[in-house]
């Protein structure tokens, strides 16, 4: 007697796509059998999961389940970019400032002066009147000719009735006699109340050092000056915009108050 031995192999249909209900034909094929090969989605129709119901709307605990999936199978790994870590990218990005040109400029010539908190000149910190003084300064310094963008204010509180103000910065020249035309004006109402004003403006700078001072002018009576800032941003090579001036509140020779 022969015996015979049959080995019994299951047959696996192999097709083009993962769903019966999603056909090559399907314009979003590829997109489902990405979703599907990613884990995101298992199928409409558990335990068999042949099916993708793609004309199904979804509902929020389904979205539920392929938000958690997406997560857990790091479909998406907000952890890597172009194949980089966060050291490997910081890395590369060290590398680049130091071994390349950004917009034709070497890194030493792309700086940015932070700002800078700075101290009252004027003693107990007051806006004189009459005349303009120095109320703040800071030095700094750029490396090649170029515009400096300088953010200024300050605060400040009335002592004795109602007056107007300005402050203004004024570079390489701490006597304030130049620049009135640039102030930022403010007003305070009476004793005791408060104020601020501030504003932005350009200069053009030579390379080396300089001194930025921050000018102010009370038109009727002195003002506490509380506290003042300034900032300045460098753009090597730009050269200052010219700024008309109104002149509405300015002297015949535009140095202080009508």
């Amino acid at each position: 007697m022969v015996l015979a031995m049959v080995l019994l192999v299951p047959t696996i249909a192999v097709g083009s796509h993962d769903y019966v209900d999603v056909p090559d034909t399907n314009v979003f094929h590829e997109d489902i059998s990405w979703l599907a090969n990613a884990g995101v989605t298992l199928g409409c129709n558990p335990p068999t999961n042949d099916r993708f119901c793609p004309d199904d709307p979804v509902t929020r605990q389904q979205m539920a389940a392929f938000v958690r999936r997406a997560a857990e199978n790091q479909v998406v790994d907000a952890g890597m970019l172009d194949g980089m870590d966060s050291d490997d990218f910081l890395g590369a990005m060290d590398t680049a400032a130091n071994s390349m040109l950004l917009a034709g400029m070497a890194k030493d010539d792309i700086r940015t002066l932070t700002f800078a908190d700075v101290q009252a000149l004027q003693g107990p910190g007051v806006i004189p009147t009459p005349g303009n003084g120095p109320i703040a300064s800071m030095d700094f310094a750029v490396p090649v000719d170029g515009m400096i963008l300088v953010t200024y204010s300050a605060s400040v509180q009335g002592i004795a009735g109602a007056t107007a103000y300005a402050i203004f910065p004024s570079l390489d020249d701490a006597t304030c006699m130049d620049g009135f035309q640039t102030a930022a004006f403010g007003a305070v109402q009476g004793g005791g109340e408060y104020d601020s004003a501030g504003g932005v403006f350009p200069f053009d700078a030579t390379a080396g050092s300089h001194t930025l001072t921050l000018c102010g002018s009370a038109q009727l009576t002195d003002l506490n000056l509380l506290n003042t800032h300034m900032g300045v941003v460098f753009d090597p090579g730009a050269v200052a915009p010219e700024i008309e001036i109104p002149p509405a509140m300015m002297s015949a020779d535009g140095e202080g108050w009508r």
